[in-house]
């Protein structure tokens, strides 16, 4: 499934109308699949995202909940694959969302989380 989402992934801006109905199987692909899966998974909802009011809308929450709860190791990555669809409007929740993570990260993690806060601040 990571290579189908990588694909997906690649042209989730192009096709962000085709897609975003088949958001929950994204999603559900997410939940189910490998690290590379989710990789790509997380990529090709945050572009959907950054296509549209509507769709940024409906995806964002999913992403913030990922971020959340995802493992420490990942939130930096996630997070920079995520801010495509940071916009003035969820700049703050997306802040406040890796704020929430950096205690427990080594000092590299909170080095790049940082960097995407600093990234998303001046959008």
């Amino acid at each position: 499934m990571g290579q189908q989402l990588a694909a997906l992934a690649a042209i989730a801006e192009l096709k962000a109308k085709e897609l975003f109905p088949r958001m929950a199987e994204i999603e559900q692909a997410m939940e189910n699949g490998s690290v590379i899966t989710v990789d790509n998974g997380v990529l090709a909802l945050a572009r959907i995202a950054s296509t549209d009011a509507k769709r940024r809308k409906a995806i964002f929450p999913y992403l913030l909940k990922h971020l959340a709860t995802c493992r420490l190791k990942e939130v930096p990555q996630h997070a920079e694959k995520t801010l495509v669809a940071v916009n003035a409007a969820n700049k703050q929740e997306f802040i406040a969302a890796l704020e929430a993570r950096l205690g427990g990260m080594t000092g590299s993690q909170a080095a790049r989380a940082r960097r995407v806060i600093k990234a998303a601040s001046i959008r």
